[in-house]
């Protein structure tokens, strides 16, 4: 494990971003799915791209997967300790990656990226989740005290360079179909005083973070009070957690595949994702538009009639 790891800090300390022009190496830009977006990365003299990193190899192994003749590319983090390191496993003569390898940066982080491993599992379990449209986990362990999770790679264009942008598009109304039949088909009884915990402890962690005015934070207390005494509490489902249109794929199929499930919840709030959905591709949507994100556009969107709102409404009566 000690040698694991200053062997993964000696190679990210040599990372360079690719400048092309190296037939070699043009394999492993991340064009689509997971990672979308990151630099290229030429590995430097010394390392061999044509072999993965042998405490992987011997990680996947352990779990009973071969990955030794795979070639291999690495996308780093941008900048944020919760970033997971990406590494791209490619067969021979395939330029598509067909597994994906998440490594924490940060042993703190560790949780999170286990709970992706739990809550996928879990999803792939239940199957819910049509072909194609969640990663399926191929195995997980550690690596010099840090998480990692291979994944079969979801492949496809970033959301955003397929989608319009706007509330009538096929591709943002096949996520909002995926949340909500997520919702449905996980949906599971749970207690008024369930609810009453778990809706005090987000209010109250909401208040100490965005400090709203007293009216608004009692307003809030009230509202989880109600759903506290209601004789007939909502379920909970499986929450994916973090919809956010930077975490959607369009596959090849034209389906709509979700990445990046650290945040996701087995005992999840009804409709949270649905919500956060919409709200993060409408201000996208605003922003295709010319317009800068603010309080007054979020209100004229989902506060007042709107094509968005009207969105909203048909999804949930």
């Amino acid at each position: 494990d000690h040698i694991a790891g200053g062997r993964l800090r000696r190679l990210r300390s040599r990372l360079k971003p690719s400048r092309g022009g190296n037939p070699d190496i043009s394999l492993l830009h991340p064009a689509a799915g997971e990672g979308a977006g990151r630099a290229a990365i030429i590995l430097p003299d010394g390392i061999d791209a044509s072999a993965p990193p042998r405490y992987l190899v011997r990680l996947a192994a352990d779990h009973g997967h071969d990955i030794s003749k795979h070639r291999w590319a690495l996308a780093p983090p941008r900048g944020y300790r919760s970033q997971t390191v990406l590494f791209f496993l490619y067969r021979a003569g395939s330029n598509e990656a067909d597994l994906v390898i998440k490594l924490t940066q940060d042993a703190a982080f560790n949780e999170r990226l286990m709970n992706e491993a739990s809550s996928l599992r879990r999803l792939e379990e239940m199957q819910v989740a049509p072909a194609g449209t969640a990663p399926l986990v191929a195995f997980s362990g550690q690596v010099a005290g840090l998480t990692a999770v291979g994944e079969a790679a979801l492949t496809g264009e970033p959301f955003r360079a397929r989608s319009s942008g706007k509330p009538d598009c096929v591709f943002a109304n096949g996520a909002i179909d995926f949340l909500v039949e997520l919702g449905r088909k996980t949906a599971e009884p749970a207690s008024a005083v369930d609810w009453s915990e778990t809706l005090s402890f987000l209010v109250d962690q909401y208040v100490a973070l965005y400090r709203p005015a007293a009216p608004a934070a009692q307003q809030l207390r009230s509202l989880a009070a109600a759903i506290g005494d209601s004789e007939r509490p909502p379920p909970t489902i499986l929450q994916h957690g973090d919809p956010g249109n930077w975490n959607l794929v369009v596959t090849p199929q034209g389906k709509v595949g979700f990445l990046d499930w650290e945040s996701a919840e087995l005992t999840g709030v009804p409709l949270w994702d649905l919500f956060v959905f919409v709200k993060t591709y409408a201000a996208w949507g605003a922003r295709l538009g010319g317009r800068h994100y603010s309080a007054d556009v979020f209100e004229q969107q989902l506060l007042q009639d709107s094509p968005y709102r009207r969105l909203l409404i048909t999804e949930t009566e």
